[in-house]
């Protein structure tokens, strides 16, 4: 009789056990759910707004690290993307959620990789890389475009 109490003991304990376990994972994965999809938007409408004008900043690219000291009808081109990229980056801005006094945190950091690494390996690839550097560089422009708005 003993021994039969005693298993009942230890089954009852070990199901409750694995049941508030269970209760606890699934809330803890909604928050954590919840918290990480409102923090991806930033770094996914970003990309977004990167791919779509890839081209362009990698002319805009090009021409920078040309250094511009020959004035040509490309680089001249090269300016005039920039000035409407630019503009137009600084009406996407408020749409990213990025407000002046913003910094890139961890979070954002993070965020930014995850958006990046397309394959979701975990690790960037040249392309990738290039992605996720450009996601950063577009946040910090727009929290400086912003900053500026302020002033």
């Amino acid at each position: 009789m003993r021994k039969a109490v005693l298993i009942l003991l230890v089954l009852s304990a070990v199901l409750v056990a694995e049941t508030e376990a269970r209760w606890f994972r699934r809330a803890f994965n909604s928050v954590k759910n919840t918290v990480t999809k409102a923090a991806n938007t930033v770094a996914s409408k970003v990309k977004s707004w990167v791919e779509q004008h890839k081209a362009n900043l990698r002319r805009i690219a090009e021409a920078i690290k040309n250094g511009r000291k020959k004035r040509s009808a490309g680089s001249a081109d090269a300016d005039e993307i920039m000035t409407n990229l630019i503009a137009e980056l600084e009406l996407s801005c408020p749409s990213f959620g990025l407000s002046a006094g913003d910094t890139i945190d961890e979070k954002l950091e993070d965020d930014a990789f995850d958006a990046a690494d397309d394959n979701n390996d975990g690790c960037l690839n040249k392309e990738e890389l290039t992605m996720y550097n450009d996601i950063i560089d577009t946040m910090e422009e727009c929290i400086e475009l912003e900053n500026e708005k302020k002033k």
